[in-house]
This record gives C-alpha cells, structure tokens and sequence, in this order.
C-alpha cells in the first residue's frame, strides 16, 4: 500500500512542475491514407552532440477527450528527458463507446 501512495505522490509532483500553461514545440502535418493527421513535436536544440548519435524517440499518446497540447503540458517529457525527441500526435474525432458521435478526440 505505501508503494501506490508513493506512486501518486509522485505522479502529482510531476504534474506540479509542469512547465506553463501550453507547451513549446512545432505542430506537424502529414497526410495518412487521405486524413490530414498532426502532432506536437519536441527535439534537441540541433549541434554536434546531436547529429553524432542516435536519439532516444517517445510517443506519447493522450486518451479519449484529450489533446496533444494537453498531453504535453501533463506528461512533459520534453522536460524530464530533453535529450529525446517526444511526438504527441493528436488524435482523430472518433465515435466510441463514451462517446457515440465522435465529438471529442479519440
């Protein structure tokens, strides 16, 4: 029990030191099968060290209601791991279970 209470604890920690309200970063387009699909995406500040290596990739997806934006602001790996490239692609308006008319993001 006391390791889920320090679970919490820390995940609310994480959500205490979220940087600002919205987050930095570039918006990308790209077309997948017709549909026009975007992500927020982070990166290293370009420089040597970073062409010489391989950098680490996350993708982190938000759940059905959310938005990239928000996913970045709540999670914020680009702050806790800045050397990684972090992609939060938005998801599509899509009728599920919850939510029969596709009004929100899935």
């Amino acid at each position: 029990m006391a390791s889920r209470w320090m679970v919490w604890l820390l995940l609310a920690a994480s959500f205490a030191a979220a940087p600002g309200v919205f987050a930095q970063g570039v918006t990308m387009t790209w077309t997948v099968d017709g549909v026009q699909r975007t992500a927020l995406v982070f990166a290293p500040s370009p420089g040597p060290s970073v062409a010489s290596r391989r950098l680490p990739l996350i993708f982190a997806f938000h759940g059905h209601g959310g938005t990239s934006q928000t996913a970045a602001v709540g999670m914020h790996f680009q702050t806790l791991w800045p050397e990684a490239v972090v992609v939060y692609p938005q998801g599509l308006k899509t009728p599920s279970k919850i939510d029969s008319n596709g009004d929100q993001y899935g």
